[in-house]
């Protein structure tokens, strides 16, 4: 594929498309095979601030209240932080703040769940195991 190349001067040079070997572009500053194309007209869409809610560190207070305390701890922390976030307008990081809030509280309730079903099983085998030995003797 044989190409044509012809001197210009700088003010004068051309870009050339390699298929058909047309102009396409005068090229500024003297550059050879470079396309400039047009810049992009941009459109920011304005949506509504997300409202904060005060779940999360209600949960957690309350979390940490019922003896969860290191969740309930954390979750509080992770909610106060997202409201910083939430009031700076840093809507990304307060969200994920809250999140995390969120999974923290999920599994402070999850947890004190199964230590009060233990506690139950723990409570219901001793006194069985108690009264049967009371009762069983004759």
């Amino acid at each position: 594929m044989s190409q044509q190349y012809s001197q210009f001067t700088d003010e004068q040079q051309l870009v050339t498309d390699q298929v058909n070997l047309q102009p396409m572009q005068t090229a500024p500053y003297g550059q050879t095979g470079v396309y400039i194309g047009q810049p992009m007209q941009t459109t920011v869409i304005h949506s509504p601030a997300p409202r904060w809610s005060w779940g999360t560190l209600i949960g957690s207070i309350v979390l940490y209240g019922l003896g969860c305390v290191w969740c309930g701890f954390l979750g509080t922390v992770y909610a106060i932080l997202s409201y910083v976030d939430h009031k700076t307008q840093d809507f990304n990081r307060s969200r994920y703040k809250r999140q995390c809030s969120l999974g923290w509280l999920i599994g402070g309730y999850v947890s004190y769940g199964i230590a009060i079903l233990l506690f139950i099983i723990l409570v219901a085998t001793v006194f069985t195991a108690v009264s049967h030995d009371y009762y069983g003797k004759k």
